[in-house]
């Protein structure tokens, strides 16, 4: 295998001299320039092949040719490395360029010893002046809260906002240590975390609390970042902090007030809803799906599951009501509806709500209660109920029966050809039944009078109990008197029969007198008191 030969250190600086960005020289003792890569013309706008041979001081600006060429016999005798020179290079258009520069031993030939210039064009001092004022000026005018410390923690610049933030004034703080800003809010020391991260050279972000000076807690966006103008020394830090404390408190109070919906929500006995008008999306409680018996989730997140579950008689009405106090037709909503149970039974519910409108009055959101009423709607008809009926026999009541007979007598006055007669039935000998066989006996023989009585009627018909042993009945739509006249006879058949009152036979009759309308008559009291 033959022997590999080794390629002289030159060839292989020939090889990289395209890749290489910045230019590049490499300098004799002298400051003879033996080498220039093709990027000098780029940069310098001189071809390599002129440089070649002149020395590095002819195209120096004479200010800085004495610091150049010293750094370089450093670079040379010493083997230095030089970075961060600066100096001004004549162009090939006879321009000056600032490059900031970098000197660096290349042994390529021990006994003619050189070195390598890699140089980059440099901010002119004064336009770095001018963007420092500029990036001052931008700071300044930033409503963020910026600090920049040294790499041992002294503040070397704060904006006007820090100022407004913390309530320190710059002078208080300028040329300082960080620890000024100490605070027993912050995570273990505020200085503590800038040093964490000068030595990581890493970065910061959180939501850190801070005192202000007079006391008062502010809450900080904090990011804290290495901002290093020289990579020899360990940086400055830049710290930016936005004041969130007016979003933390509103945060803090939606939280709370979150908390105090869901507790009342859970010992409310209402059930809640809330409806998304824009989305149509309906939040159903917990409690309310209960009143139900329906599972959590079960009733579904829209109206349309809602109105599903309310009677058939009631939902068109429930529609119109909420709808219009959604349009504002009505200062609120409230109706009262049954409900299907998951019994199958039907519940009475109350429900109630009240629009939110946005600038021009359009409801963009509805919220409301439902409470389960069906005891007290159920006492009201059992109220009603016996108002108008005879609580031994569950007849219609005189109150009732005057109402109904005072209606027929109205619709019997438009048609003239339409007739009704009112029979007045008392109980022959009722009194003898209860002196002898006790007032439970008699009760319970006008309760089977009145079943005989039911079951005779005609559906339009009307009977009724008036008090004691006196019944009333209402004949619709009779021809003629002699109608009414053979209804009566039946009745006083049905009543001879025996009636079986705890394995006892009870016999009775009736008399019943009858009163057919007519014109002379105005008043339902009338007809009643013609027939007794």
């Amino acid at each position: 295998m033959p022997q590999k030969k080794d390629l002289p250190k030159k060839k292989y600086l020939a090889a990289l001299e395209n890749h290489v960005p910045e230019a590049l020289m490499v300098l004799t003792r002298d400051g003879i320039i033996d080498f220039a890569n093709p990027a000098v013309e780029t940069i310098l706008g001189v071809a390599p092949k002129d440089l070649a041979g002149r020395g590095i001081e002819d195209f120096i600006h004479p200010e800085d040719r004495s610091p150049l060429v010293s750094n370089l016999e450093r670079s040379i005798s010493e083997k230095a490395t030089i970075p961060h020179l600066r100096f001004r290079f004549r162009r090939g258009d006879g321009a000056w360029l600032y490059l900031e520069a970098f000197l660096g031993p290349l042994a390529l030939d021990s006994k003619a010893p050189c070195t390598i210039l890699t140089a980059r064009p440099a901010t002119q001092p004064g336009e770095e002046r001018k963007v420092f004022g500029l990036l001052t000026a931008v700071l300044e005018q930033t409503e963020e809260s910026v600090i920049i410390t040294s790499h041992d923690g002294v503040v070397a610049f704060a904006n006007r906002s820090f100022e407004n933030s913390s309530g320190l004034s710059r002078e208080e703080v300028l040329g300082k240590r960080v620890d000024v800003l100490e605070s027993p809010l912050y995570e273990n020391d505020y200085f503590s975390k800038f040093k964490e991260i000068l030595l990581e050279r890493g970065t910061f972000h959180g939501v850190v609390s801070f005192r202000r000076k007079d006391g008062t807690l502010n809450f900080e966006e904090l990011n804290i970042a290495p901002l290093a103008a020289d990579p020899n020394d360990s940086g400055h830090l830049i710290s930016i902090a936005k004041d969130i404390t007016h979003r933390m408190l509103v945060e803090e109070e939606l939280r709370a007030s979150k908390e105090r919906f869901a507790l009342s929500a859970q010992g409310a006995n209402d059930g809640l809803w809330d409806w998304d008008v824009n989305t149509g999306d309906v939040y159903f409680s917990p409690r309310f799906e209960m009143l139900l018996g329906l599972a959590e989730g079960e009733l579904g997140g829209s109206l349309d599951g809602w109105f599903s579950w309310v009677h058939p008689e009631d939902v068109e009405e429930f529609k119109l009501k909420i709808m219009a106090h959604r349009d504002g037709l009505s200062p609120h909503f409230e109706h009262e509806h049954r409900m299907l149970h998951k019994d199958g039974g039907y519940r009475w519910m109350l429900t109630r709500g009240l629009a939110v409108r946005d600038a021009e009055g359009r409801a963009y959101r509805m919220a409301g209660s439902q409470t389960d009423v069906t005891t007290r709607k159920r006492a009201e008809e059992q109220a009603l109920y016996d108002a108008f009926h005879d609580g031994l026999t569950g007849l219609p009541n005189r109150a009732l029966f005057l109402d109904r007979l005072g209606q027929s007598l109205a619709r019997a006055k438009r048609k003239d050809a339409q007739r009704l007669a009112v029979l007045f039935m008392d109980l022959d000998r009722f009194k003898i039944i209860n002196d002898s066989l006790g007032h439970m006996v008699g009760d319970q023989l006008l309760a089977e009078i009145a079943k005989r009585l039911e079951a005779g009627l005609r559906p339009a018909d009307t009977v009724a109990r008036l008090g004691g042993d006196e019944f009333a009945l209402l004949l619709e739509d009779i021809q003629d008197l002699r109608d009414a006249t053979t209804f009566a006879e039946r009745i006083q058949k049905d009543i001879r029969a025996p009636f079986d009152i705890d394995g006892r036979e009870v016999f009775t009759t009736a008399s019943i007198g009858i009163a057919a309308s007519g014109p002379a008559y105005e008043r339902p009291e009338d007809l009643i008191r013609d027939a007794d």
